[in-house]
């Protein structure tokens, strides 16, 4: 379970508490209200959080670090697919990965929490109160660097995605292939063709829930390039406490995405 769903659990288990102490319907409101608000630390730290991404620089780094992936991605599948027709495999998965890829949960830890509302200041947002929007249109704007990253990061999900679809449709096709072949069916068209074809069948079906694997796949794949996948059960207890202790996160302001970036590397190193 991910730190952030460990924090949502908590949560559960206060509101629990809370009906189970049997209190009026005038103090549970104001209970359950006082749990949702935003405090004077979540604004401060919406701000700051804000600030680190303010610099051009961090969004131009980020946008060329998952092109970097991208590429390396398809080398990956490229090395992999030389390395198949080495070995006289033509038709395995390595073999079209490379060509079917080439077809083609966010950065922020908690998310967008917008702290700086009037809704979390109990202000009101009518016309009649000055106040309420102008606290709004403030907390939009401090807000702005923030949701530039999640929808830099959307657009790259967006392409991790595509590749993601075309990868696993292009395994599943090998699979279906030799299930077809070992059964004894004469095959008429050429072996890339009939695989081709059927790559092709299963992209068109995608949304069917027979290929509900192959999508769920593509969208580990999505957050796999962009490293916002959810962060490993050694890393779940320390990205628990940073949430549940937001002073830390002015020491540790960011944690899932480094996170997955040393996994990444990790994982493609030869120690």
């Amino acid at each position: 379970m991910a730190g952030g769903n460990k924090v949502l659990q908590e949560k559960y288990k206060k509101l629990a508490t809370l009906f189970e102490a049997n209190l009026s319907i005038g103090n549970l409101n104001r209970s359950m209200k006082e749990m949702g608000e935003a405090k004077t630390i979540d604004r401060v730290l919406e701000v700051f959080i804000n600030g680190i991404l303010s610099g051009p620089k961090t969004h131009i780094v980020n946008g060329l670090g998952n092109t970097i992936v991208i590429g390396m991605r398809l080398a990956e599948a490229g090395i992999a697919r030389g390395y198949a027709r080495l070995l006289g495999d033509d038709v395995s998965i390595a073999a079209g990965e490379a060509f079917a890829e080439d077809l083609t949960n966010t950065k922020l830890e908690s998310g967008q929490q917008r702290a700086i509302a009037s809704d979390q200041m109990n202000l009101s947002t009518k016309m009649d109160s000055t106040v309420g929007p102008a606290i709004n249109f403030v907390g939009s704007a401090i807000r702005i660097p923030g949701a530039a990253l999640m929808h830099e990061d959307a657009f790259f999900k967006v392409i991790g995605y595509q590749m993601g679809l075309y990868r696993h449709s292009h395994r599943q096709a090998i699979k279906e292939f030799k299930a077809y072949k070992s059964s004894g069916k004469k095959i008429k068209l050429d072996d890339a063709e009939w695989i081709k074809n059927k790559r092709y069948d299963i992209l068109k079906n995608i949304d069917s829930n027979k290929y509900k694997s192959i999508r769920l796949l593509a969208s580990d794949q999505a957050h796999l390039q962009t490293f916002t996948k959810r962060v490993g059960e050694k890393a779940v207890g320390l990205q628990s406490t940073l949430l549940r202790n937001p002073a830390l996160r002015f020491i540790v302001p960011f944690f899932r995405t480094p996170a997955n970036i040393l996994s990444y590397v990790t994982d493609r190193s030869p120690l």
